[in-house]
């Protein structure tokens, strides 16, 4: 009986020789979602992104690539944390004038990391993000964490409104976490407002 089953072994051993190997796919990187933050229309949906009353609202991973140029439109991740969102910001310009300085309502934020939520952001080119009165030009929310990635090769300048940082609270609120590990960073913050 012992000598059957280490024939039998042996025969399976042997056979398993003869079955070619096939290589696995190696799948490639998922393709950039682009996005003209100038151009995008209302109701417009895709993977991890919605856009409506002028606010592009991240939700996935990405990666997105974002373009264009708005005085109205303006981008808010909102992941959760459940992901890190992957974003290149190729000369993007969006700047505001609420045209409501001086007064108790807030402006508009350029660009805000929502609490909890997690964005590494690659930067192209020139980048520019101004936002209204008591919010930063880059929002980074208590509890939120934004990387500015190493192979950044551009640029960002990033001002806040009154009372607003260039990249980190508007107003009197907290601040998350900051990480620049690459590209050219210039934040000014509005009138009573730090840079970073």
């Amino acid at each position: 009986m012992k000598k059957r089953i280490v024939g039998l072994i042996v025969i399976l051993v042997m056979m398993m020789g003869l079955v070619p190997v096939v290589p696995m796919k190696v799948e490639a990187a998922d393709t950039p979602i682009s996005i003209n933050i100038g151009t995008i229309t209302d109701g417009t949906n895709g993977i991890g992104y919605g856009f409506s009353a002028n606010t592009l609202t991240i939700t996935g991973a990405g990666p997105y690539v974002i373009t264009g140029s708005a005085i109205s439109n303006h981008i808010i991740v909102n992941n959760g944390g459940s992901v890190t969102s992957d974003i290149t910001l190729n000369g993007v310009d969006i700047q505001f004038n609420d045209g409501i300085e001086h007064t108790q309502i807030n402006g508009t934020c350029a660009l805000s990391i929502n609490s909890s939520s997690k964005a590494k952001l690659t930067l192209i080119g020139a980048n520019v993000l101004k936002s209204g009165q008591y919010q930063a030009g880059l929002e980074v929310t208590a509890g939120s964490e934004v990387t500015v990635a190493g192979e950044s090769t551009g640029n960002i300048t990033a001002t806040g409104g009154l009372g607003g940082a260039g990249i980190g609270s508007g107003g009197e609120g907290s601040v998350g976490t900051i990480n620049i590990c690459g590209g050219t960073i210039i934040a000014q913050g509005g009138y009573d407002g730090a840079g970073i």
